[in-house]
C-alpha cells in the first residue's frame, strides 16, 4: 500500500502539557481547536489536567463525547536498576484502564539493559494487556552522540522521541533499522522553536515521518511543543498540527 494512503488513518495528537494550565475540559477544547485528532495523557507532573484518580471519569467522559483519542498514558514513571514499586504500577495500570488507555510511557534512566528488559518482561507478564514502552530518552541520546547501548530484549515496543534520537545525530534509518517499528511516536520542535528550544530542520522530521509510513507504521503522531508563550500558544501549535499533517500526508 502507498505510505500516502495508509497516512490516512493516522491520527495526529498533541502531549498533554501543550496547555500546562488547562483543565481536562479545557485541555480538551484547546485540541480541538487547533486541529488535533487526540491527547497524550500526562501523569506525575501535577498539572491541573494530567490524569489522576480524581478525574478519570471526567477524561473518560471526554473522550467518549468529543471523539478525541487518548492513544497512550505518557507517564512519568521511571525504570532504573531496582524493580518497580508494584503498588504504584498497580495505580498506573488503574488509571489507563479507567480511560481505556492500552499503552503506557516508561522513562529509562539506567543503562543497565539486562535490568531493563527484566523489567519491562515482568511488567508484561502481570499486566498482559498493557503496551508497556521503553522512551528513546534520557540514558539512551546524549546531546552530541547517538544512543548508548543496546535495545532491551524485552523491550520490543518502544516510544520514539524523535527529537532525542535526530538531534543527537543519528538519522531515521539508523534508529528504524536498529530498533524496528516503535509503538508510539513523539515530534519535537521544528520550524519555529519557542523559547530558545532546540529546534529540528523540518525537512529532517518530514523525512523521518515519511520513513516511518513507508515501513508500515500505522500509529500516532504526537507533538511536543512546548514553551509558547499564552498569547501564541494555540496559534503555534495550530500551525505546527498542520505542518506535521502535511508531512504524515493526511
Amino acid at each position: 500500500m502507498d505510505y500516502r494512503v495508509r497516512a490516512q488513518s493516522v491520527a495526529v495528537c498533541i502531549v498533554g502539557d501543550v496547555a500546562p494550565e488547562a483543565d481536562p475540559e479545557a485541555l480538551a477544547a484547546f485540541a480541538l481547536r487547533v486541529g488535533a485528532d487526540g491527547i497524550d495523557l500526562r501523569t506525575g507532573l501535577g498539572l491541573p489536567q494530567a490524569l489522576v484518580p480524581g478525574n478519570v471519569s471526567r477524561w473518560r467522559r471526554i473522550l467518549q463525547t468529543t471523539g478525541l483519542t487518548a492513544p497512550i498514558l505518557a507517564s512519568q514513571f521511571e525504570l532504573t536498576e531496582a524493580a518497580p514499586d508494584p503498588k504504584a504500577v498497580e495505580a498506573l495500570v488503574g488509571l489507563a484502564d479507567g480511560v481505556g488507555i492500552t499503552a503506557v510511557r516508561l522513562i529509562p534512566l539506567t543503562r543497565d539493559t539486562a535490568a531493563l528488559a527484566v523489567h519491562v518482561r515482568h511488567l508484561r507478564e502481570r499486566f498482559p494487556h498493557v503496551g508497556w514502552m521503553i522512551e528513546t530518552t534520557g540514558a539512551w541520546a546524549g546531546e552530541t552522540g547517538g544512543l548508548e547501548g543496546a535495545w532491551p530484549s524485552g523491550a520490543s515496543e518502544w516510544l520514539w522521541d524523535m527529537a532525542h534520537t535526530l538531534a543527537a545525530g543519528e538519522t531515521a534509518v539508523e534508529t528504524l533499522d536498529r530498533l524496528g517499528l516503535p509503538r508510539h511516536v513523539h515530534v519535537g520542535h521544528f520550524d519555529a522553536a519557542p523559547l530558545g528550544r532546540r529546534m529540528l530542520p523540518p525537512e529532517m522530521v518530514q523525512e523521518a515521518v515519511q520513513e516511518l509510513l513507508r515501513r508500515g507504521y500505522d500509529g500516532a503522531f504526537s507533538g511536543e511543543w512546548l514553551g509558547w508563550p499564552e498569547s501564541r500558544r494555540e496559534t503555534e501549535v495550530g500551525r505546527s498540527i498542520a505542518a506535521l499533517r502535511a508531512f504524515v500526508g493526511s
